[in-house]
């Protein structure tokens, strides 16, 4: 394993070992002050402050949602883009259709110097290799 791999299998563990510690104070504080009798008025504060928070959450929550479908609607932003057909392509970059099927069909290609250049190269496989689109 690379030291990445050691390093999360080390920091899981920690966080397994400090979650068990955290726990077994947790429950010694649950035992100790919830559910003894001599303390039940905090447990009821405890309680009621608990759930005034969670319900603030979760309409805060609800209203966000609800805010986003007014404003945004249903989006659906993953679609695929429409092909692009060769003629869009030698309009885009002002190279013939020819070329354009020759780089998609060779399997190296060097650019080297200005773009009249290459097409002449080009030209010049093309006599030798022809590609069929």
């Amino acid at each position: 394993m690379t030291a990445a791999g050691w390093a999360y299998v080390l920091l899981f563990l920690t966080q397994v070992i400090f979650s068990l510690i955290l726990w077994s104070v947790g429950i010694e504080y649950i035992k100790r002050f919830i559910v003894s009798t001599e303390y039940y008025t905090m447990t009821i504060t405890l309680v009621i402050f608990t759930l005034v928070v969670a319900s603030i959450v979760l309409s805060l929550s609800l209203f966000w949602s609800y805010y986003n479908k007014v404003k945004f609607g249903k989006l659906n932003r993953r679609k695929m883009p429409t092909a692009v057909s060769l003629q869009e392509l030698s309009e885009m970059f002002s190279i013939s259709e020819e070329c354009l099927c020759d780089l998609q069909t060779m399997s190296w290609i060097e650019l080297e110097g200005e773009m009249e250049q290459i097409q002449e190269n080009l030209a010049g496989r093309r006599n030798i290799h022809h590609h069929e689109c």
